[in-house]
């Protein structure tokens, strides 16, 4: 997703977006279930520009422990800044803790959303996929999924 910066500039104080995005877009090392929902509330003031963003996806995964696909629902509600560039003197100066958080708007007037929201949605799925708390796996001999049977493993 691009936002072209020109419009807030011209005494435009705030937007919303509200759109749908395919899978590609955002990771191909992803698989959605469906298109991605986002919605952004940007705001204009003083040279500097707001992003609320809030995005939800259902994913689709294979279960680390049973090998079973599933569907992992994330929401992701985030914020960012960007603020004109700044003067040699200012680039020297400490930074305040509040302008940490802020990125440079590029010089071409345009804000590319994608990997920021791609960046949010990977911080959204945890690192070991599990279909559910409760998830019993594989067994380690026979590899029957023990969540649908019981195998005749002997067990030590």
């Amino acid at each position: 997703m691009k936002i072209s910066i020109s419009d807030l500039e011209k005494n435009v104080i705030s937007k919303e977006l509200d759109y749908e995005e395919d899978t590609q877009a955002f990771a191909p090392e992803i698989e959605l279930e469906k298109p991605a929902r986002v919605k952004c509330s940007l705001s204009y003031s003083d040279g500097t520009i707001g992003l609320d963003c809030d995005v939800a996806v259902e994913i689709r995964l294979s279960c680390t422990r049973c090998l079973e696909n599933y569907v992992l629902k994330v929401r992701r509600v985030f914020s960012a800044r960007y603020c004109g560039r700044r003067s040699r003197r200012d680039a020297a100066a400490e930074l305040e803790p509040g302008e940490l958080d802020e990125d440079i708007l590029p010089a071409s007037g345009i804000i590319d959303l994608t990997d920021l929201i791609r960046q949010q949605l990977l911080l959204g799925m945890s690192m070991k996929h599990i279909c559910r708390d409760d998830c019993k796996g594989l067994c380690s001999r026979c590899g029957a999924n023990l969540n649908k049977e019981e195998c005749s493993c002997p067990t030590k």
